[in-house]
C-alpha cells in the first residue's frame, strides 16, 4: 500500500547536462497481513528525504533506488519497498551514419523494487515514435512499374515502439534503452527537421523499409544486447504499433523474451 500519483520535480545530471524534470511517483509498501494501517505519511517524507539528500541525482533510478532504501528506513515493518516514476526525458538520439540527429523527448516509466536484506529488481520502460515503409506495398508496385523497390512508392506511416528492460541488481540506461528502440524502425522521427533534412530522412527510410514485425524484431534484438551480462533472468519486453496511413485501424505486435530466448532470436 502507498501513494499514486505523487507530484515532484527533481533535477537529473543527465549526459547532456543537468534536467528538471516533473516526476509522477508512486510509492508503495509490502503491508504484513496482520497489520491494518501504515504510516503514510512517511512514504512521503522518503521521497523528500531522497530528493534533499540527493540535490542533483546521477540519473532517474539512482532517485528511485535512494527513495526505496528510505522507505524501508521508515518502515521497519514492510518487507518491500516500490517506487515507479512517470516523465518525459530527453535524449540524443541520431540516424545511423550521422547525417540527421536530436534532442527527443521519450516517455519513460522506471521502477525500482527493493528487498529488505538485498536484493533489486529495476524495470525501465522507454517510449518513442519512429517511421516506417511497408516493403510489401514497395514490392508490389516495384513489379507493376518496373522500378527497385527502394525506388518504388509504398506506404509510410509513424509508428510507437515501447520497450522494457527488466534486470536485477544493476539496470540498463534510460538513454541506452532509447537509442535502441530507435534505430529499429525505418526511420527515427525528429521534432525539428529542415526541408532538406526531411528529404534524406525520407530517403533513409526508403532504403530501410520494415513491417511492424521487423521493428519488433529488431528492438528486442537491440535491449536484449544491452541487458546480456545483467543477470541470468533479465527479460526484455517490445510492444510496436503502427498508426497505418491506408487503413482505418492499426498494427500491433508484442512480444516479451528473456534475454536468453532474445539471444537466439538474434543469432
Amino acid at each position: 500500500m502507498g501513494f499514486r500519483g505523487v507530484r515532484l520535480r527533481a533535477t537529473i545530471a543527465s549526459p547532456l547536462g543537468p534536467l528538471a524534470l516533473d516526476l509522477v511517483v508512486d510509492a508503495l509498501i509490502d503491508l504484513d497481513p496482520s497489520r491494518r494501517g501504515a504510516h503514510l505519511s512517511r512514504n512521503i517524507e522518503a521521497l523528500a528525504t531522497a530528493l534533499e539528500g540527493l540535490r542533483s541525482a546521477a540519473s532517474i533510478e539512482a532517485l528511485l533506488d535512494e527513495a526505496a532504501s528510505r522507505l524501508l528506513e521508515k518502515h521497519p515493518y514492510a518487507s518491500r519497498a516500490l517506487v515507479r516514476a512517470r516523465t518525459t526525458y530527453y535524449v540524443d538520439i541520431e540516424v545511423p551514419g550521422g547525417e540527421l540527429r536530436g534532442v527527443e523527448p521519450v516517455d519513460v516509466e522506471v521502477s525500482v523494487s527493493r528487498e529488505r536484506g538485498g536484493g533489486t529488481l529495476w524495470s525501465v520502460t522507454v517510449a518513442l515514435a519512429g517511421m516506417s515503409v511497408c516493403p510489401s506495398a514497395a514490392s508490389t508496385i516495384s513489379a507493376m512499374i518496373g522500378r527497385p523497390r527502394e525506388e518504388s512508392p509504398s506506404h509510410a506511416q509513424r509508428v510507437i515502439v515501447r520497450g522494457t528492460v527488466t534486470t536485477r541488481g544493476r539496470f540498463v540506461r534510460i538513454e541506452d534503452i532509447a537509442r535502441a528502440l530507435a534505430s529499429a524502425p525505418s526511420a527515427p522521427a525528429f521534432t525539428l527537421l529542415k526541408r532538406d533534412q526531411e528529404a534524406r530522412l525520407i530517403l533513409y527510410a526508403f532504403r530501410n523499409q520494415k513491417l511492424a514485425e521487423d521493428i519488433a524484431r529488431d528492438a528486442l534484438c537491440g535491449l536484449a544486447r544491452l541487458a546480456r551480462g545483467c543477470c541470468p533472468d533479465s527479460v526484455v519486453e517490445v510492444e510496436v504499433e503502427s498508426l497505418e496511413s491506408i487503413h482505418p485501424h492499426n498494427v500491433y505486435v508484442r512480444k516479451r523474451l528473456s534475454v536468453e530466448e532474445a539471444g537466439g532470436l538474434c543469432e
